[in-house]
């Protein structure tokens, strides 16, 4: 079985993050191991670490005044959102 392809950690040096606009971001546990919750019965159950990242989450913006939060989900093994800069 060839080995699983992943875009690279770091930034291409075309991209410019410091353009404002709205950006797709995902951030994923080590592993892909179930470091936030876990599901049950087709739900979501966030664990203390996920609901620690719901909490940093929705503290981004007293922190960066420059970053508007839009949809956001914690998943059990990883976290979507779209900030808005």
């Amino acid at each position: 079985v060839p080995p699983r392809l992943h875009p690279p950690i770091y930034p291409s040096e075309w991209d410019d993050y410091t353009a404002d606009g709205s950006y797709f971001i995902t951030i994923c546990t080590q592993q892909r191991g179930n470091a936030f919750g876990s599901v049950v019965e087709g739900s979501v159950l966030l664990n203390s670490a996920g609901i620690m990242i719901c909490n940093w989450w929705h503290a981004l913006p007293s922190r960066f005044t420059t970053v508007f939060l839009d949809a956001w989900i914690v998943m059990p093994d990883h976290l979507h959102g779209v900030i808005t800069l």
